[in-house]
């Protein structure tokens, strides 16, 4: 494979890349390398390195990234508007809470059942996007999140019994890793709340790096570049010979189905779930997250969880006296004032989010150039790979 080294005149002051590599070269996989080594270390730093709350907070905030991830392969992706994804989240969380406390099942198996339940309930809610679009279908899922958590409070045909109603329940199942898993891990001589933090935190990172790597396939495969053209231009699309009433539902039911997972590690991690959890606060709270760490944008999901988690935590703390006419004491509802403030912030100075301006720093240092596939011999390619024989095909007889 042909690899190519420039150096650029001048350096970063002029706004060109200090390093310049073709796409698949030795230099680029080094520096994609790098940066998974930077993300290995810090997530077995976190766990073992910080106190037992703080590493129960990076758990949430994986939980919120899966949140996130969902409603950005919907809105950030498909460029479909939705903010009533909290809802699936709920039906997760209730689904494993329900089948822990009354049926005595494990968590692990308790996700089949969130994935089918949850992918089934976005597929229903995607119908409408088939004939609405733009404010009036987030006006539609708008109602979805606003009555999602007064649907958990009927008394009728058992539900609020289920639910716990206002109150919600709490979680008998405690996550405690099992023998091998303290001799995996290095938790033997540990206390059991240092155990149960790490352990869940581990449990956690795993299952959002395997939902992570699915979601990171569907997007770079077909199905997914056709999910992208449903965004960009749906008449192109459709002519293409995109299927856009299929596409459209089955987003929708793989968003909920994502978003569902998220809810359940969030009930896991709270040991509780009630409807304040899962409330219209919460459905703006996750846009906000997403905002924050870059729409259309995999990696920004995990950055805009971690703000949610840190930047309430934050929130919690503010304290202003200096100015006798204007103090914010301590827990005050001025204190969430800071989302909006940072939200201010990250839109005049990162328009694009968080990983927008991380993109921007790494064009200072390196830029990759396209390596386009190799021709067959007396085969021309187009510049997706796909053979220019194949390409005359229709997508049908494809």
């Amino acid at each position: 494979m042909s690899m190519q080294i420039v150096t650029s005149r001048g350096g970063g002051g002029s706004g060109k890349a200090v390093v310049t590599a073709k796409e698949g070269s030795t230099p680029h996989r080094t520096f994609q390398l790098t940066g998974w080594g930077i993300f290995v270390l810090f997530a077995v730093i976190i766990p073992y390195a910080l106190p037992n709350f703080r590493v129960t907070q990076f758990g949430q905030a994986i939980a919120f990234g899966l949140m996130i991830l969902g409603i950005n392969l919907v809105i950030g992706y498909s460029g479909l508007l939705s903010i009533g994804h909290i809802a699936f989240a709920g039906t997760g969380a209730y689904i494993t809470m329900i089948l822990v406390n009354d049926n005595g099942w494990d968590y692990w198996m308790t996700w089949p059942v969130v994935v089918a339940a949850c992918f089934a309930f976005g597929a229903i809610l995607g119908l409408p996007a088939l004939k609405i679009k733009g404010l009036y279908l987030a006006l539609v899922t708008l109602a979805l999140a606003y009555t999602f958590p007064i649907l958990l409070k009927i008394d009728e045909w058992g539900i609020a019994t289920r639910t716990g109603g206002d109150n919600g329940r709490t979680i008998t199942e405690v996550l405690r890793p099992p023998g091998w898993a303290r001799s995996l891990f290095f938790l033997n001589g540990k206390n059991p709340q240092e155990q149960q933090a790490i352990y869940q935190f581990i449990c956690f990172f795993f299952t959002a790096l395997v939902v992570f790597i699915l979601v990171r396939n569907l997007i770079k495969s077909r199905p997914g570049r056709a999910i992208v053209t449903i965004r960009d231009n749906q008449i192109g699309s459709a002519v293409s010979g995109v299927n856009l009433s299929l596409y459209k539902v089955v987003t929708f039911g793989i968003s909920a189905a994502v978003t569902g997972i998220g809810g359940s590690l969030l009930a896991i991690n709270l040991a509780s779930v009630g409807p304040s959890s899962f409330d219209f606060r919460y459905a703006i709270l996750t846009l906000m997250g997403l905002v924050l760490g870059g729409v259309a944008t995999l990696h920004g999901n995990w950055i805009g969880g971690i703000l949610l988690v840190f930047l309430q935590d934050l929130a919690s703390r503010v304290e202003f006296t200096a100015i006798p006419f204007f103090k914010i004491e301590r827990g005050s509802p001025l204190t969430q004032a800071v989302f909006g403030l940072v939200l201010v912030l990250v839109a005049f100075f990162a328009p694009g989010g968080i990983m927008s301006l991380a993109k921007r720093v790494k064009a200072r240092f390196i830029k990759v150039i396209p390596n386009p596939p190799t021709e067959p011999p007396g085969q021309p390619v187009l510049a997706d790979g796909t053979p220019s024989a194949e390409a005359e095909l229709t997508p049908v007889a494809r």
